[in-house]
Order: structure tokens, then C-alpha cells, then sequence
């Protein structure tokens, strides 16, 4: 995708020209709990990859994010993403289960 088609001000992408989605979309068969955990394991370590190297999560995956991780995704636009939440949803009515604004 060409990231000039991106006009979203706090929309996350790597500053590059052209960029690509990668997903890993995986299942657990039969669903044990060791490999579900492991699984996990590998998202995280796989994403922490992506992010060292200058990517960002597209959240639809099996990933748990903190709000430190939130930060770090929507940094350096942090500051204005908190603004907006709090004037366009002083109520906290969207998203609150992602936990993206939990120490705000």
C-alpha cells in the first residue's frame, strides 16, 4: 500500500513509501493450553521484531497489549490521540476493553 494514501493524522504506519500487511493468523489444533501459550509467546516475540525494525501491530490478532505499548505504538502522536479521546469521548465509550487509555 502506498503510505501517502493514509491521511488519518494518528493512523500508524512506517515511514516509508510503500509498505505491506503481514499477519499471522494461526490456530491451535487441538486447543491445549501449552500450545496456545506458546503460540502467545511467538506473537509477542514476533511483533517486538516488527517493532525494532520499524513496523506497527494492525490490531486484530492475538497479541495482549499494555498501556506502555500503546504508547510506544502511537508515539510521537500520543499526546494528541489522549486530547482527542478526552474531548471526543469524555465518557470512555469506545475501546475501553483494549486498554489503550487505562493510565490516562
Amino acid at each position: 500500500m502506498k503510505t501517502k494514501r493514509f491521511g488519518l493524522p494518528n493512523f500508524r504506519v512506517p515511514n516509508q513509501k510503500v509498505v505491506f500487511l503481514f499477519a499471522i493468523l494461526r490456530t491451535a489444533v487441538p486447543p491445549d493450553d501449552s500450545a496456545i501459550t506458546k503460540m502467545l509467546n511467538d506473537n509477542r516475540r514476533l511483533f517486538e521484531q516488527n517493532r525494532d525494525l520499524g513496523g506497527y501491530q494492525y490490531p486484530v490478532n492475538a497479541l495482549s497489549f499494555s498501556p506502555h505499548d500503546w504508547q510506544q505504538h502511537f508515539r510521537p502522536v500520543w499526546g494528541n490521540l489522549v486530547s482527542a479521546k478526552r474531548r471526543y469521548d469524555p465518557d470512555n465509550l469506545l475501546t475501553p476493553s483494549q486498554g489503550i487509555f487505562a493510565n490516562c
